[in-house]
């Protein structure tokens, strides 16, 4: 046990007062713990990186060798059904033992969820973390507090107080670095930064805990008169405003207030931040304590993330002037269903690259209410250069051809924001015949998964989830062509609501489907939930017929219920196996084109145990509604599919990613 006394032992020698000792032993022992919590969060940090290093290692590996391979993958169809025959190479004990006790782990922790009040639903690992991060700040808070000699039951009720303030306080960088954008830990993880802001919230509910500990004992011991607590000196009432800021960002923050105005939740989250950290540090930054370390880094953290991301954002913008636009207008096209879609190029320059399921930030002043307001979007096309002519009509320079990048986002329109876009566009289309904006782009972000290494793939989403399964069929596609891909196997469900959706992505869809690489197998199985809805009105943005402002506004008044921006469907109903009306365009590309909503437990029980030999390692992508997700979880949580012993016995084990679509 560490004894303070016993290290202030020159001081008393040298005349110091016993006021004076007192209070910098206080200060020394209560500073000393913030820096083992410290301690303990880089540690885990480091082991997460360490993991993401292996594995970014083993797939760099397994692409090198793929690249050296003469011949590549299978070459013909005929060649994988004759491959699929063949027993699988690594049967050893070992292995699939190794695999199953993976899956097992996997199930355990990442598909088996619980639904917290108020909260929202977390997975076993997220709980558990939480859990854990809760009780070591907690033990710290006890530990050693008697070796600063407290002589009476306040004294040691006050160092415990004092301990549990200063150990909250000194987690405030951690809070501030898990909400950045841009943030080290995201890149040294690999974690994204959407899946880091759970953990945000959690630690900054762990620190709100521990905030009203530290403010109730204040409390008491002015209710119960244990000390007159005189609240006007300014560290005290500085530590009541900071206590109150936090609360209402708390408050605030709950999912259900984000879901609400998200435009609302993030001006107050700022302006309430704000406050909080300026408080905190007069509160903490006192002689006794001299904690202002603690506030100040955080601070720092935020303004270089903003920094940061106003200095991409003016970087692509001048990037796309000089690569010949005049303007900065972005393509803004209404869409079947209450849906966007905005296109705009970038030149083909290497650092103005994104990977496939990859996010941005898009900012249309035109319609923000605030200024710099920016909303985060999925990608919905991939990083593949092409030439186009340059139409100086449009803000080009000249008519030359050039090579240039396409981004697409497919954006739902719900409230604020997407709103207020969607109806500008509309009215424009009915003007003008077009709707050209002003646009700045901030990104990419997130880090999606690597599936390379996987021989079976199922991409599953719902709605506008498509816009991350597309990219990412995409690039499977590419890469079995230029064969630097272990897949042979992918599957494409796509739950719609009505059958003019699939033009949300009909281009993209067509043009890869129509020259498929000979070595890789492709289903696409669309499913149509509502297929006899009245949707003549929107088809005047397909082309199917001319555009006029009476079709435009009477597409919303066709929708009714169906175009929340959410919805809880039944997912685990049975599937109406009735193919819908004729579609020869879809049936040409080889799509599949169902009425009802897809049976989730047995398409992927189909595809993961009725393909012996197919896979070693599947993976399973998902993007959509709660619903979506949750149902996909339960499927692969099933003892028969993904459990110990048919992994054991020869079954792939599947890897889940779900992303998901709440703020």
């Amino acid at each position: 046990m560490i004894d303070l006394y016993s290290e202030a032992t020159d001081d008393v020698a040298s005349g110091e007062s016993s006021s004076q000792l007192q209070t910098r032993i206080v200060g020394r022992g209560i500073r000393r713990f913030p820096r083992w919590v410290w301690y303990l969060l880089l540690a885990f940090i480091a082991l997460l990186s360490l993991v993401r290093l292996i594995s970014s290692l083993r797939v760099s590996c397994l692409r090198r060798r793929m690249r050296r391979a003469e011949g590549g993958k299978l070459s013909t169809i005929k060649d994988m059904e004759e491959q699929r025959a063949r027993p699988l190479l690594r049967t050893s004990l070992q292995w699939r033992i190794s695999q199953a006790l993976l899956s097992f782990s996997r199930v355990l922790a990442f598909r088996t969820t619980v639904r917290v009040p108020i909260f929202g639903r977390y997975n076993v690992s997220e709980i558990v973390v939480t859990a854990v991060y809760l009780f070591v700040t907690l033990l710290w808070t006890h530990l050693q507090v008697e070796d600063q000699h407290p002589q009476t039951f306040y004294r040691f009720i006050l160092l415990w107080s004092d301990r549990t303030g200063i150990i909250a306080a000194s987690q405030i960088p951690f809070v501030v670095a898990l909400a950045g954008k841009t943030n080290i830990i995201s890149h040294s993880t690999g974690i994204s930064y959407e899946k880091l802001n759970i953990m945000h919230q959690a630690s900054s509910h762990v620190m709100f805990l521990m905030v009203y500990i530290h403010s109730f004992v204040w409390v008491g011991i002015d209710i119960f008169n244990i000390r007159v607590i005189h609240w006007g000196i300014f560290w005290l009432w500085t530590g009541v405003v900071a206590t109150i800021a936090h609360t209402i960002i708390t408050i605030l923050g709950l999912r259900q207030i984000r879901e609400l105005s998200y435009e609302f939740f993030l001006v107050t989250h700022i302006i309430f931040a704000f406050i909080f950290l300026l408080f905190t540090y007069f509160h903490i930054g006192y002689e006794v304590f001299d904690m202002g370390f603690a506030v100040w880094p955080a601070a720092i953290l935020w303004v270089l993330d903003r920094l940061f991301r106003i200095f991409r954002i003016a970087t692509i913008s001048f990037a796309r002037r000089l690569g010949g636009h005049r303007t900065l207008n972005a393509t803004v096209e209404p869409l079947p269903g209450d849906t966007l879609l905005l296109t705009l190029t970038v030149p083909n320059d290497f650092w103005l690259g994104w990977e496939a399921g990859q996010s941005a930030y898009v900012t249309v002043p035109s319609v923000s209410l605030l200024v710099l307001e920016a909303h985060p979007f999925t990608i919905a096309s991939i990083d593949a250069p092409e030439l186009v002519r340059d139409d100086p009509r449009a803000g080009g320079i000249s008519d030359e051809r050039q090579e240039v990048k396409t981004m697409k986002f497919i954006i739902r329109a719900c409230e604020g924001f997407t709103r207020r876009l969607h109806d500008y566009a509309v009215i424009s289309c009915a003007k003008e015949g077009t709707c050209k904006l002003p646009v700045f782009v901030d990104g990419p972000y997130s880090h999606p998964p690597i599936l390379e290494e996987y021989e079976s793939i199922v991409l599953v989403s719902g709605g506008s989830g498509v816009a991350y399964t597309l990219p990412l069929l995409l690039k499977i596609l590419r890469q079995a062509d230029s064969r630097t891909t272990l897949c042979r196997r992918v599957l494409f469900i796509w739950s719609i609501r009505h059958r003019d959706h699939v033009s949300w992505i009909w281009d993209d869809l067509s043009k890869a489907l129509e020259s498929l690489p000979p070595n890789i197998y492709v289903s696409i199985r669309i499913h149509v939930s509502n297929p006899h809805a009245r949707t003549s009105a929107v088809l005047a943005f397909s082309g199917e017929s001319e555009s006029s402002p009476l079709l435009l506004r009477s597409s919303s008044e066709f929708e009714t219920e169906d175009t929340a921006c959410s919805t809880e469907v039944d997912l685990h109903g049975p599937e109406v196996g009735k193919d819908l009306e004729s579609q020869t365009a879809l049936s040409d590309i080889g799509v599949i084109l169902k009425e009802g909503r897809p049976n989730i437990d047995a398409l992927l029980s189909e595809e993961i145990l009725n393909n012996p030999g197919v896979a070693r390692k599947a993976a399973v992508i998902v993007s959509g509604p709660g619903s979506l997700a949750d149902s996909v979880r339960s499927t692969l949580s099933k003892r028969n599919i993904t459990g110990f012993r048919p992994v054991l016995d020869g079954a792939p084990s599947v890897y889940l990613h779900v992303e998901s679509f709440s703020w």
